[in-house]
């Protein structure tokens, strides 16, 4: 009701409702600024389903929030020459050459497990031994 969404998880909204259809002027964007096209439609709802393994179909990891579209091409651009390409390129393959466009969702994502993970992936929440060892967080959002 006030235009923020507080809990995206809970949120049910449908990418397709967003299509452009006959009185938006079917897929012409540039006559239609407010709608999305077909493939438009497809990218967006790809994006918040995340990547999955593309022979199983898996999900593997999850994909982004309803709300976060204003990070989207931070994330998809700096974000990933920053983080995601140099720890394939230095960690994971240690060639760098090595071109992140060519990363396998199938059969790649075991390297970066079995490469990576450790240094990367913290998938329990439980900071017992974090705590015992004297650490302290600081956590932002914004």
């Amino acid at each position: 009701m006030d235009g923020v969404i507080e809990n995206p998880l809970a949120c049910n909204f449908e990418v397709s409702t967003l299509a452009c259809n006959a009185s938006t002027a079917g897929n012409n964007t540039t006559a239609a600024p407010t709608c999305l096209t077909a493939a438009q439609v497809e990218a967006l709802e790809s994006l918040y389903a995340g990547p999955v393994n593309s022979q199983t179909g898996a999900q593997l990891y999850p994909g982004f929030s309803f709300g976060s579209e204003i990070e989207l091409l931070y994330q998809e651009g700096y974000l990933s020459d920053a983080f995601s390409v140099p720890i394939l390129q230095n960690l994971v393959y240690n060639n760098l050459s090595y071109n992140a466009s060519t990363f396998n969702w199938a059969s790649d994502v075991a390297d970066v497990d079995a490469r990576a993970g450790v240094h990367i992936d913290e998938i329990s929440a439980n900071l017992t031994e974090f705590r015992k060892h004297g650490g302290k967080m600081i956590v932002t959002q914004g």
